[in-house]
């Protein structure tokens, strides 16, 4: 009987190829293949449910990645790997969605299966090639495998990208990984390159705080990271940026409260903006 019942609910596919109407099918779908897996034992025909419910999708309109990953996934519980891979493949071929690329790399990442992961990466970029969180994935793949030398490599293909969705994001990863090598010099050729592409006061502020943050004997990171916030202070000035110049100067100061000394605090102090009080005279209407 509750096989009758799910064959109803699946027949009635909804009139018009709109997702909003047809995500609460994909969910009877759902249910159907579940149930036949689970409580009813037949694996044979949970696998033709999730071929029916595939067949249906007007995937050239739009596809559900949640089905695809789920069918893969009641693949590898059956250990049919190379069947899983195939239709994964098959489903970023017709109709590639960030969601089967991160789900499909996720998988073969539990399988342990990095050369796979990396030719998903590429497959990835290729279709999305502005796509942050993707490079900086690929580029920690690599540093986990202990390929720093490939590492460097993708993350300074991603910043040459003509269109990134984050830069912001990936430009910080790209530092942030030279700065754990210990390449201090690389680090710093970074931000200047950034800081020719952008005058944001939150680079300036990291810059020096990068500069400020080196643990090394033979580096004056004080007197660097002050250079910087100099830099930064007259950089923003030019470009009559106040409102970011308070900004820089409050970090500034909070800088040399935490590093620096009396002399150079009270410096700043005198930089900063003075608060003049406009006062009102009241006429005598006598």
């Amino acid at each position: 009987k509750i096989r009758e019942v799910y064959e109803r609910a699946v027949g009635q596919t909804p009139p018009v190829n709109e997702k909003r109407l047809w995500r609460r099918y994909i969910y009877l779908w759902i249910f159907y293949a579940i149930w036949e897996e689970q409580e009813a034992k037949d694996i044979e025909r949970a696998e033709q449910i999730y071929e029916k419910c595939l067949s249906i999708i007007p995937h050239k309109t739009f596809t559900f990645a949640k089905i695809w990953l789920l069918y893969a996934k009641f693949l590898i519980r059956r250990f049919e790997v190379g069947k899983m891979r195939k239709l994964l493949g098959r489903a970023i071929g017709l109709c590639p969605k960030e969601k089967l690329f991160k789900g499909y790399i996720e998988i073969e990442l539990k399988l342990r299966e990095f050369d796979n992961v990396r030719k998903l990466y590429q497959k990835y970029l290729e279709w999305n090639p502005g796509n942050c969180y993707a490079w900086i994935k690929y580029g920690e793949l690599e540093i986990m495998l202990g390929d720093n030398e490939l590492a460097e490599g993708i993350f300074e293909i991603a910043v040459n990208q003509p269109v990134l969705d984050m830069p912001e994001v990936l430009w910080k990863a790209y530092i942030d990984f030279e700065v754990n090598e210990r390449e201090w010099d690389k680090a710093r050729e970074l931000y200047k390159r950034l800081l020719n592409r952008t005058d944001h006061v939150k680079v300036w502020i990291s810059y020096a705080n990068f500069e400020a943050s080196i643990d090394d004997e033979d580096i004056d990171s004080v007197g660097n990271a002050r250079k910087i916030f100099q830099q930064g202070y007259e950089s923003l000035k030019k470009n009559n940026l106040k409102e970011e110049r308070v900004v820089l100067l409050e970090s500034w100061k909070e800088f040399e409260t935490e590093k620096g000394d009396e002399e150079h605090l009270k410096k700043v102090e005198q930089m900063m903006p003075k608060i003049v009080k406009k006062r009102r005279r009241i006429e005598d209407e006598t």
